[in-house]
């Protein structure tokens, strides 16, 4: 007797030392982390009030999840599932009535449709919470019976497709699910099943999708982490950097949950881990310092938290809220009705839509709600179901709506779409309304379901949906459109068109100046009006070159290359504007001549899609400023070049421009490995550019000379001409 009240008596001063203790030192943050007392608005202290679960106290509870309604779901033990509306809990798992007797309810995972309905996973069955009919159901019942060993009576956690299937992971491999079809499409595995090597096993615990590729799925299995493309069907291992030593270890990963473009998971329960998806490399936020193995599962959940912090539950060291970005942490002190709890050991928790705290610590037997919100209250809103959609008369393929984003092609027009409101409370007179803004602001009666539209502009309109009732409003899901233009009706096209139209007008304008000196008078006069009809003639540009600069703008639009037409624009008005200034002149300098000729390249450059280059190699002993030639005296040439030799060729093409002073005359040697039967001969008709040179023909036949050589494919054309000029 005295014996067992001497053992008694030390088990309840350790367990005393132990309440008394910091337990959270035992947890070591990464060196880089401080501890704070405030997080996010925050604080480390929070008092809960209990509500007394319909359970054994010795049973836990494992998670803890709300709705898109609102509904509080507690995944435990023996019960399986609960809901709890707020005023009362409802046995969901317990509404079978045709399950064997011997069928283990287990609850493993839970996941929600688009309608408000729930998929549960259980070790040996897959079943479906119908929300309106409030009813279970068995599904996927004959791949079941017939693969029992494959499957083997454990279905863990789910996640949902783009396409609407459902990952499952389980004991055995990945089943992806059809609920369509209620069948089974196809069962992954990247490794044999054997049910007595730990290590071997296909175990898959959880399943998280990739926040940046929808195909993408990031997986916890028990022999490792792992990434699974969904549209290959295909598992990729990721290296981490702690490995399980025993067998005991039974699940070397445990959940993975998104925070940007990181995720986190506990590793060897007691090591949490973050893994950089973009890097694809880890790093350590903390760890448990006690690496003997005497205590199992010393970390349990993590979950993010108003997308910002995570919410870390242990068992001895309870919670944290942890800052990856800042660096921080907080170690919550919990407290019920002013009184500390029976227990450290937290396991499920989540924060609903008004901010509140939901939880349970240890065997307690409540379900804990914290007093005040420990975040800003999220708007309330009501689910809205998406029953049917058509698209200029015909069915919709649903697969395009992404996140609540569809696209529409330019020739998409007409929609129609049927709603369905899940009501959150149907004791009250609710009226649906709906508006498309983008279209139109005013809220339209949605009670009938439909929404039509045959006259959709191209843009972008956002539809949004309510509900109201005398005595509250409620906003349900948005959800986005965007209808394509055709390229004529995009913005960037009439920007481009009324500047080229300017550059025309402009033009115009100088010719029609030019003509008011038209009636001459004497020997002067005539001189006069023979020099401005020139210069009228160099600064009109031909009407072949403008169209083809519209049709070339219009094809870059329609290729959604904006950048590049708005571009084009630019070197376009920059080359006419120099030609408006030099055709004032009757002799530039070569400095400008060659900047004329840059313009233009660059413009042809993007015309042709980059298919060539180009460069300008100019003799460091001469200053090209310093010499004298007429406007426009290259371009004809790089023009021949371009549009003949250059535009019948495939693979690398490259034009040099080499000018250089030689024996006290100017060089201008082009040279281009264009198509060699299109070379040029000496009297060859030169483009739309031949004007040019017509109009200084005399000046060209008495002060430059012309060579033009054919080798090897290569075409080489050297103008030559005296410095004095």
């Amino acid at each position: 007797m005295v014996r067992n009240r001497a053992a008694a008596w030390c088990l309840t001063t350790f367990l005393l030392f132990l309440w008394r203790t910091d337990l959270s030192a035992q947890f070591q943050f990464a060196q880089e982390y401080e501890q704070v007392e405030q997080l996010g608005g925050i604080g480390a202290d929070l008092d809960f009030e209990a509500i007394k679960l319909p359970i054994n106290k010795d049973e836990k509870v494992y998670n803890i999840y709300e709705d898109s309604l609102g509904y509080i779901w507690i995944r435990s033990g023996a019960h399986g599932c609960l809901r709890y509306d707020g005023k009362a809990f409802s046995h969901i798992s317990y509404q079978l009535s045709d399950h064997p007797p011997s069928q283990n309810l287990v609850v493993h995972d839970i996941c929600e449709d688009h309608n408000g309905s729930h998929w549960l996973s259980t070790k040996e069955n897959l079943l479906y919470f119908d929300n309106q009919n409030k009813t279970v159901e068995f599904r996927a019942s004959a791949y079941l019976k017939r693969n029992q060993d494959e499957w083997h009576r454990a279905l863990f956690n789910m996640e949902k497709t783009s396409s609407g299937e459902l990952l499952i992971g389980t004991k055995a491999g990945m089943a992806i699910y059809d609920p369509k079809t209620d069948s089974v499409t196809a069962f992954l595995q990247f490794a044999p099943y054997r049910e007595d090597d730990a290590s071997t096993t296909n175990h898959i615990r959880h399943i998280t999708a990739d926040s940046n590729d929808e195909n993408l799925f990031w997986c916890v299995t028990r022999s490792g982490f792992y990434l699974y493309n969904h549209q290959l069907q295909t598992f990729k291992k990721i290296e981490s950097r702690h490995y399980a030593k025993d067998n005991w270890e039974y699940y070397r990963f445990r959940y993975n949950v998104p925070l940007g473009d990181w995720l986190f998971t506990i590793e060897m329960r007691n090591h949490l881990m973050g893994f950089d998806t973009r890097t694809r490399q880890w790093a350590e936020v903390g760890h448990w310092q006690d690496t003997t193995n005497t205590q199992r599962n010393v970390l349990f959940d993590i979950k993010p938290l108003d997308n910002s912090f995570l919410f870390l539950s242990s068992h001895l060291s309870g919670p944290f809220l942890i800052d990856p970005t800042r660096k921080k942490f907080m170690h919550l002190r919990f407290t019920v009705n002013g009184e500390k709890p029976p227990s450290t050991e937290i396991w499920g928790f989540c924060v609903d839509k008004n901010g509140y705290l939901w939880t349970s610590v240890g065997y307690s037997g409540f379900l804990l709600r914290s007093k005040k919100p420990i975040i800003s209250a999220k708007p309330k809103t009501c689910h809205v179901d998406l029953q049917y959609l058509e698209l200029n008369g015909s069915d919709f393929d649903y697969s395009r709506i992404k996140d609540n984003y569809l696209v529409l092609e330019n020739n998409e027009r007409s929609i129609a779409l049927r709603y369905r409101f899940i009501n959150p409370d149907p004791a009250q007179n609710w009226k649906s309304f709906y508006r498309l803004k983008g279209y139109s602001d005013t809220w339209e009666s949605l009670d009938e379901g439909w929404i039509r539209r045959d006259d959709l502009n191209a843009g972008d309109f956002t539809l949004e949906t309510k509900l109201e009732s005398p005595k509250e409003t409620i906003a349900g899901a948005e959800f986005q459109i965007s209808v394509k233009p055709f390229w004529y009706e995009r913005s960037i096209v009439w920007l481009l068109s009324i500047g080229v139209l300017g550059i025309g007008f402009v033009l115009t304008s100088i010719f029609a100046r030019s003509n008011k000196y038209r009636n001459p008078q004497g020997s002067e006069m005539e001189k006069k009006m023979k020099d401005l009809k020139a210069k009228a003639q160099k600064s009109q540009l031909d009407q072949d070159f403008i169209l083809t600069t519209l049709s070339s703008i219009k094809q870059l639009v329609e290729k959604d290359q904006d950048e590049s037409a708005v571009h084009y624009l630019n070197q376009f008005s920059k080359f006419v504007r120099k030609v408006l200034i030099y055709s004032e002149k009757p002799l530039i300098t070569l400095e400008e001549e060659l900047e004329m000729c840059r313009l233009y390249l660059e413009m042809e450059r993007i015309r042709f899609s980059w298919s060539f280059t180009f460069t300008f190699d100019i003799s460091p002993d001469m200053d090209p400023s310093f010499f004298s030639v007429p406007p426009l005296l290259l371009q004809p040439y790089l023009e021949q070049v371009v549009w003949e030799r250059f535009s019948q060729k495939e693979g690398d093409q490259w034009l040099r421009i080499n000018v250089k002073n030689e024996d006290e005359r100017i060089h201008c040697i082009l040279e281009d490995n264009g198509n060699e039967k299109t070379g040029m001969k000496k009297n060859d008709h030169i483009l739309t550019s031949n004007r040019y040179l017509k109009n200084n023909q005399d000046w060209i036949n008495e002060n430059i000379t012309l060579k033009i050589f054919q080798k090897e494919g290569n075409q080489r054309i050297e103008l030559i001409f005296e410095t004095g000029m």
